[in-house]
Parts: structure tokens; C-alpha cells; sequence
């Protein structure tokens, strides 16, 4: 299994990508839902892992946090499928932006505080 730090490096790539295709001047519908669903999947592997992770330590949050994670897919799932019905490059742009600003709030205001409460459990155990 990768880790979380691996995952992270590849949603960001994955960004990245879906940004350059959108940028392009020769903007082609397929590659972006090719790309689109990648990013979803990605996703959808790296929540259940962190989920794991977090049951690991017996994060207090983990419910909240896996309903986070169910409303962000759900999100973007749905504004994927609106996008396929009408694969413009704005509205493509419009799902680009809509998930970099999602899973930028997510890392910053809910990661932040799992990774914080494992350090503490880490820094507390005494074996």
C-alpha cells in the first residue's frame, strides 16, 4: 500500500494534469472525463485508506470525518456527471476549480486535525 504522502503526491498530479488539459487550446472532451473519473477514483481509494489509518489510532472524528469524505465524492461525482451530459471546457474548468477548492479546505481544515490527534497518540503511548 502507498502511503497517504504518496496518495497526496498523486491527487496533486492528478490536478495538475486535469489543469493542463483544461488549459489547452485545443480543448478534447474525453481526455478530461478520462482524467475527471481518474481524479474521482483516486480519491475514493485515498479516503478509505485514510479511513483505515484514522480507525488505526482510534481517531475520535472518524465518523465525521468519513461523512466528509462521502459528501466530497458525492459532490464531485455528481458534478461529473453534469459535466458528461455537457463536456464545455468552462464548465470543465468550473469541476477543476470546484474540486482543487474542496480538497484544499478538506487537507487544511479536517487532515490538519487527524494528523495533529495522531501525533498526540503517538507522542502519549507508552508501550
Amino acid at each position: 500500500m502507498k502511503s497517504l504522502d504518496e496518495e497526496h503526491l498523486e491527487i496533486l498530479n492528478s490536478l495538475k494534469r486535469l489543469s493542463g488539459l483544461l488549459d489547452n487550446a485545443n480543448f478534447k472532451a474525453e481526455p478530461v472525463k478520462a482524467a475527471f473519473g481518474a481524479l474521482i477514483a483516486l480519491l475514493e481509494t485515498h479516503f478509505i485508506n485514510e479511513e483505515k489509518w484514522m480507525k488505526g489510532f482510534s481517531y475520535s472524528g472518524l465518523d465525521t470525518h468519513k461523512e466528509q469524505h462521502e459528501k466530497l465524492i458525492l459532490t464531485l461525482t455528481n458534478f461529473f456527471k453534469e459535466f458528461s451530459a455537457d463536456p464545455t471546457q468552462s464548465l470543465g474548468k468550473e469541476f477543476y476549480n470546484l474540486a482543487k477548492d474542496l480538497l484544499s479546505f478538506h487537507a487544511v481544515q479536517a487532515d490538519s486535525v487527524s494528523a495533529r490527534n495522531a501525533l498526540q497518540t503517538q507522542r502519549s503511548y507508552q508501550p
